[in-house]
């Protein structure tokens, strides 16, 4: 049996959720008012996100959405931090590919 000590609590999630939503809105250099339109949100809702409230499933979505990172990233289930930056990552693997590939038909 897993004692309840090592289970995460509510409040460690909200605060995690709240401290990464921070987070991410100030690495973009956007105020609350900002994301709060951009969410269909209220400042003084985005505001007690920040200080953990915890948002419905439909508003978690739409904050994933539009920081390109993960529902389970903003909740605190995976490390992951940015979807986009694994697309960045494919993305230039892919170009550096095809250069190679013409590379070796100069080659050949």
């Amino acid at each position: 049996m897993i004692g309840s000590d090592s289970l995460p609590r509510k409040k460690d999630k909200n605060e995690l959720f709240a401290k990464r939503l921070t987070q991410l809105r100030k690495e973009k250099g956007l105020p609350q008012k900002e994301v709060a339109a951009e969410l269909g949100l209220t400042i003084g809702t985005l505001s007690a996100y920040e200080n953990g409230r915890e948002p419905r499933y439909e508003y978690l979505k739409r904050i994933a959405q539009f920081f390109d990172v993960s529902v389970d990233y903003l909740v605190g289930e995976d490390s992951l931090i940015e979807i986009g930056k694994i697309r960045e990552l494919k993305n230039s693997a892919e170009k550096l590919l095809k250069e190679l590939n013409v590379f070796l038909e100069v080659l050949k």
